[in-house]
């Protein structure tokens, strides 16, 4: 599970744009709608947060209205220590209210942020693939299209016609139709896969009046087999509601006598069938961490066009088919949630020559007044 937030593939979620509306069954569901129609209870909230959902017809939507909230973008430039961030959790970067030079200035944040990874998703594939050439696409920028059935598999050709550098898919919520499995609808899925980096596979959760609909392990056997197949690492996220209802566990507790976090939406992969409890399940994609892009390009401005090796890759990115031992980040970590600085391997220091000057340690109370002031700007979690 995310570090400060609730989804599994990520440590935080980063919402800068707030405010969304309908696009496809996927959003029968939508949490993010409850989430902000909660924030904005909050006194401090209310006012940023006005009009973005209306319950007055007794159901809880979406306005349309799309708010922009540029404190909290520059915020992750101020958090050092690498992250995951699930970016717009609350929104959709590519909104079709959303002006271009918003989504500009966030993949020109994303740059300077090169210490984290921002995770984005979009179930508006065609704008996606419109802006994406005149976007600079940043190499710690993971970009995904949700993809809940059949007809929404058209989202991943516009998702494989753009420059970004790790490409994924989110089969979640996956609705299956029960009168004809996946298999029969799409044979040879692979083929629409290729190029694609990564899979999150989920069945639906709900809390709403809808209910969650079913995800068939038949369409989940045959996604998994696929996505590996085109080369894909994958992700299964969770089984669904449905799932967990039906099976029991939903009021699993654990040995503390506390009920097992995820439980309700089939998330904890203890419960699941042994055939879906290998740790292979749980994946993400090949990606080697980088020094910064200021180091690289510094060193590109430092060497001559025609002086540079051959073996450079373009706009500081390593090659994806270069080997750790030929380049100069092999004792970096290659897992994609951890990020070190730039000249990490090279910041050491002599020895001191005299005792350190010992400082008092802060109190408790001045140490949680520091954590409060840390969040000042807030990152909305899930």
């Amino acid at each position: 599970m995310g570090v400060n937030s609730g989804i599994q593939w990520t440590d935080d979620t980063l919402n800068a744009i707030v405010g969304c509306s309908w696009r496809s069954p996927a959003c029968d569901n939508c949490y993010a709608r409850y989430d902000v129609n909660r924030m904005a209870r909050n006194p401090r909230l209310e006012e940023q947060l006005d009009g973005l959902v209306d319950g007055s017809s007794g159901e809880l939507k979406w306005t349309g209205r799309v708010q922009f909230f540029p404190e909290r973008l520059d915020a992750v430039l101020r958090v050092h220590r690498g992250r995951r961030y699930f970016t717009n959790s609350l929104s959709d970067l590519f909104h079709e209210n959303l002006d271009e030079d918003v989504i500009q200035k966030h993949f020109k944040t994303f740059r300077e942020a090169h210490q984290h990874t921002f995770q984005i998703l979009t179930k508006r594939s065609q704008r996606l693939r419109e802006l994406s050439p005149n976007i600079d696409w940043p190499c710690n920028v993971w970009m995904g299209v949700t993809v809940e059935d059949v007809r929404r598999l058209d989202r991943i050709p516009d998702l494989a016609a753009t420059q970004a550098r790790i490409k994924w898919v989110s089969f979640e919520p996956w609705l299956s139709d029960p009168a004809t499995p996946l298999c029969e609808a799409v044979p040879n899925l692979r083929n629409r896969l290729e190029g694609i980096d990564w899979a999150v596979i989920g069945g639906e959760s709900s809390k709403t009046k809808y209910g969650a609909r079913p995800m068939l392990f038949e369409d989940v056997r045959y996604l998994i087999g696929e996505c590996r197949a085109a080369g894909a690492k994958v992700f299964l996220k969770q089984l669904g509601t449905l799932w967990a209802i039906a099976s029991g566990t939903n009021d699993a507790m654990g040995d503390d006598g506390k009920p097992v976090k995820k439980a309700k939406s089939g998330g904890e992969p203890s419960l699941w069938p042994a055939e879906f409890q290998s740790p292979s399940l749980r994946e993400f994609p090949d990606v080697r961490v980088m020094e910064s892009f200021a180091a690289s390009e510094a060193i590109d401005n430092s060497v001559g066009p025609d002086k540079a090796s051959k073996s450079d890759p373009p706009d500081g990115c390593p090659a994806p088919d270069q080997s750790a031992a030929d380049s100069d980040h092999s004792d970096l970590s290659c897992s994609p949630s951890v990020h070190k600085p730039a000249a990490a391997k090279d910041m050491t220091h002599p020895a001191p020559t005299s005792r350190p000057t010992t400082h008092k340690s802060k109190s408790r109370s001045q140490r949680r007044w520091n954590r409060q002031r840390k969040n000042t700007y807030w990152i909305f979690e899930e």
